[in-house]
Order: C-alpha cells, then sequence, then structure tokens
C-alpha cells in the first residue's frame, strides 16, 4: 500500500551519491512497500511540482503522504520507515473500521433486491465494502443518509487470493439522501438496496452499546462512573478542533445523541473513563442532536472531512 518515488536525473550528482541507499531500502522494505525512479528530466510531465532534484514522494494508497527533497540519507531512511508504519497502522485501522460496518446494521433491516435507488448519492460517502450489511454500516454512520444502494463486485469461490483479487470481490456502496426514485434491476446484477430511519439509528447504537457493555447495566464498563444521559450537567471547559477526528479508541457504550459539542463535551468531562471525544453535528432539520463518539485516548488525531461536520 506503500509506494516511494525518486524523481531523480541523470546529471544530478546528489541523485547518484543517494542511489546505493536508495537500492538498499527497495531490497529491505520490498514486503512492505513499492519503490519507483522517475527521470524527471526525461518525464517533465510526472514531476509537477517537484521543486529540485532528488526528490522522495511517498504515497498511501494512492494518497500523498509527504515529500523529503534532497540527499540526507539519514532523512531518508528515517522517513521511509516512518511512512509504511504509517500506512500500515492506517490499512488496520480501516480493516477494523470494516469488520464493524455489518454490525451498525439495524437487525430490523428489510433489504430490497433487485432495487435501485436512482440519483441522491452522497458523493464522498461512496465505499467499497464486502456485503450489503456493510453499505447499511455505511448509511447509518451518515446522518444525513436516508438509504442506500449496493452493487457487488466479481464474484470468486475462492476465499483466498491476491489483495488485488479480494478488492475486485468487493462490492460499491453508494449512501443515498434522497429514496424517491426507485428503480428496478436485472436480477443478474444482484443489486440491493434499502433505506435507514433514525430510529433504526438509535436501534443500531443501543445494540452495539450493550454488545460493548457485556450485560453490564446501562452498558456501561465495570468500574467506570457516567452520568445518566438525562442529567443536567455543569458546563465544562473544552479545547474544541474544527474538522478533526480522534480516529479509534471508542470507549464502550461510548455513541451517545447530543445536541451540539458543548453538550457532549460536559458528558465527557463528567464521565471518569472519557479522555477525549468526537463530536459529528447533525444535518438533519428534523433531528437535531448530533452524535457523540467518547474516546479513551485521544493520541489517534487525524483530519476529517469538512463536509462530515466533524
Amino acid at each position: 500500500d506503500t509506494v516511494v518515488i525518486d524523481f531523480y536525473g541523470p546529471n544530478c550528482p546528489y541523485c547518484v551519491q543517494i542511489a546505493p541507499l536508495y537500492e538498499r531500502l527497495a531490497q529491505e522494505y520490498h514486503e512492505f512497500a513499492t519503490f519507483l525512479k522517475i527521470n524527471a528530466q526525461r518525464l517533465p510531465s510526472l514531476a509537477e511540482g517537484v521543486q529540485g532534484l532528488p526528490t522522495f514522494l511517498f504515497l498511501c494508497r494512492a494518497e500523498p503522504m509527504g515529500q523529503l527533497p534532497g540527499a540526507d540519507a539519514k532523512a531518508l531512511i528515517e522517513t521511509t520507515h516512518s511512512a509504511i508504519k504509517k500506512c500500515m497502522e492506517a490499512k488496520t485501522t480501516l480493516e477494523e473500521a470494516e469488520k464493524k460496518l455489518p454490525e451498525l446494521c439495524p437487525a430490523s433491516e428489510k433489504f430490497q433486491h433487485n432495487v435501485d435507488f436512482y440519483g441522491g448519492t452522497i458523493e464522498e460517502g461512496v465505499s467499497r465494502v464486502a456485503s450489503k450489511e456493510a453499505c447499511c454500516g455505511v448509511c447509518t454512520i451518515i446522518p444525513q443518509c436516508a438509504g442506500y444502494t449496493f452493487k457487488p463486485g466479481q464474484d470468486s469461490s475462492s476465499e483466498s487470493g491476491s489483495s488485488q483479487q479480494q478488492q475486485q470481490q468487493q462490492g460499491t456502496c453508494y449512501p443515498k439522501s434522497a429514496v424517491a426514485n426507485k428503480v428496478p434491476t436485472d436480477p443478474a446484477m444482484g443489486i440491493v438496496s434499502g433505506t435507514i430511519t433514525d430510529a433504526q439509528r438509535e436501534e443500531a447504537v443501543q445494540a452495539l452499546n450493550a454488545k460493548a457493555g457485556g450485560g453490564q447495566s446501562g452498558g456501561q464498563r465495570s468500574g467506570a462512573r457516567r452520568p445518566s444521559l438525562s442529567q443536567d450537567l455543569p458546563s465544562a471547559t473544552c479545547s474544541f478542533e474544527k474538522d478533526v477526528d480522534f480516529s479509534s479508541h471508542d470507549l464502550p457504550s461510548g455513541t451517545i445523541r447530543r445536541k451540539d459539542r458543548q453538550a457532549c463535551c460536559d458528558y465527557c468531562a463528567a464521565a471518569d473513563d472519557c479522555k477525549g471525544f468526537t463530536f459529528m453535528e447533525s444535518t438533519s432539520a428534523e433531528d437535531l442532536e448530533g452524535y457523540c463518539f467518547l474516546k479513551s485516548s485521544d493520541v489517534g488525531r487525524r483530519d476529517a472531512d469538512p463536509r462530515m461536520r466533524i
């Protein structure tokens, strides 16, 4: 998933100087990353944005992670190792989230086979997922999602294979902001659609909380004191960061509904086991409460898409 690109020039002395180290890194890390070399003088169109030679570009699943200009051997070793580590950690977090998506699909959901909700696609929510249940889970966590259409990937009888084959087996999930335009589809396509209501979102949250709590009263973690959801709480002082998500570290029974970020802050401050939170605003005119995700740590800080209203 990690790609390192060396932009070099044949007449660049610093490029020649660092080349043996780059080749050694390519050999040592060949199982974890792909190492490429591009002659920037010969192919300038591929080196757009490169200011000097050599320059090393780091990518994680085709997304830029940063550039390293110059022939600093120590910096190249450290940056390469760091980029591979971060990309592997991000992949693990993504895989863990994907495994949980089917659990977010409400038990009451009734799938509509051979139906496509045409139009109204929430573009930023389009995802590659393994099942209709996972697609249902994607819609559940997007406040403005009213329904979804799942289009299966290529079929395969083998459970193993290359990452490319596994990706082809995944289908595409299209979350929808409107479900009025219902179009029948060819049964051979295997398309499945469904709708999600706010009542079903509450159902999914309660089911997850009960599961995480292991049967304890209120689904709370043993030894942790949390206030009642209906309790009036004193106003707490929090430092808010817009468009920032504390990924992972979710507390058991730690997903609640609050009216705004201050209410989420107040609840976190009153809970013994809460060290931080992520608040997602509601985009519905009818449902004004957002989602408050309580966290045991704030170390998983990452930038969030502004359209998610986090």
